[in-house]
């Protein structure tokens, strides 16, 4: 165990602030790309539901106006497809940031040695043994 020092404390807490501090820049950093990737996506998306819509109104048949929309369904399904790959593995780089942020070195924490515990007595057991359940038993039936 390491010596309680003023000076391993002193350490402890500046590690502690600079590793809060770069895990707010990195959650900040994280929810900011992470904004501007989902309005990105939904601008994309609005865009192309307007050039559906244009496409469906110009269609001279049903078949026409139904392939516009399959068209918008389609790219619906990639774009957020696309989207939620590319959050996932932000979120998975964030967290591995944010591990290497808090894992400190055991040398470095200052320990305190615990307090020695002192053995309990065994408590006695609530509940009846069936052997003293069957002798109550016995005993109501035979009257003694």
């Amino acid at each position: 165990m390491a010596e309680l020092t003023a000076k391993k404390i002193q350490d402890f807490f500046e590690t502690m602030n600079k590793a809060n501090t770069d895990a707010w820049s990195a959650h900040s950093s994280f929810f900011e790309e992470l904004s501007k990737r989902n309005t990105t996506c939904f601008t994309d998306l609005a865009k192309a539901r307007m050039q559906s819509f244009k496409e469906v109104a110009d269609a001279q048949t049903f078949a026409q106006a139904f392939e516009a929309n399959l068209g918008f369904e389609e790219k619906v399904r990639e774009d957020l497809q696309t989207l939620h790959e590319t959050n996932s593995a932000a979120w998975e780089a964030l967290t591995e940031q944010l591990q290497g942020l808090y894992a400190f070195d055991q040398k470095t924490q200052p320990t305190v040695k615990p307090r020695a515990r002192k053995a309990k007595a065994k408590a006695k057991p609530k509940t009846k043994t069936r052997a003293t359940k069957r002798k109550k038993a016995t005993s109501r039936k035979t009257g003694a």
